[in-house]
């Protein structure tokens, strides 16, 4: 086992705990314990919460506020139903691919659904008692759980620091650029298999419904 192997495979065997860093974590508050959702995933949200730089801020309000479950949600097995709203949610930190992650009430899968984030914040009152309305396309499934979410959240932060160690030097031999990419392989690989280890759920086979599945990939690319 090389160093990056050995240093993934120590993140992923720690106990959770050991990777939050309270400098750089968002949390909810304890009324999320009256939510229709598994007492361990209520936990993780106050408990545990999500790196800040997963840009997911869990500023929850007291008022729970929810929104129907989109249609495409029968793609991942999810029917009709409400889902809790976490917060808005954007995978590259750009406004334009904001979005609003849910948790299934009375079950607990977490989605991600698409939403104009201008309209969101000029008009809030009108945007949240209408947007249940509007039809919702591009639904993306990011964890089985919000338990799961938040564990494979704070593992992938750690795994940065992984990935920030394997660089190529400024002028690399031909050589140096083979072990380059054979190293991001490798983590591509073991991080896959990892995540997969911890929630099965977060990776499947339609293509771009997957954000766990495009995080990984970035690895390689």
């Amino acid at each position: 086992m090389n160093e990056e192997a050995g240093r993934i495979s120590a993140i992923f065997r720690a106990p959770i705990e050991s990777l939050i860093n309270e400098d750089d974590r968002t949390s909810a508050k304890s009324w999320v314990y009256d939510w229709e959702i598994p007492a361990s995933s209520q936990r993780a949200l106050v408990e545990w919460g999500l790196p800040t730089s997963f840009n997911l801020s869990l500023d929850i309000p007291r008022h729970a506020k929810t929104i129907d479950t989109p249609q495409d949600a029968a793609d991942f097995g999810i029917n009709a139903g409400k889902l809790y709203i976490l917060g808005s949610w954007s995978p590259s930190g750009a406004l334009s691919n904001e979005k609003i992650a849910g948790v299934e009430v009375g079950g607990g899968s977490v989605l991600s659904v698409d939403f104009d984030p201008l309209l969101s914040r000029s008009y809030p009152d009108w945007f949240w008692k209408e947007y249940p309305h509007h039809e919702i396309r591009n639904t993306r499934f990011l964890a089985s759980s919000v338990e799961k979410l938040c564990e494979l959240a704070w593992r992938w932060y750690s795994i940065w620091n992984v990935l920030d160690s394997v660089k190529l030097p400024s002028r690399p031999t031909e050589n140096e650029v083979n072990v380059y990419f054979e190293k991001r392989e490798m983590i591509h690989l073991a991080v896959r298999k990892e995540i997969l280890a911890i929630d099965p759920s977060a990776i499947g086979k339609i293509e771009g419904r997957y954000p766990w599945a495009d995080l990984i990939r970035e690895i390689v690319e």
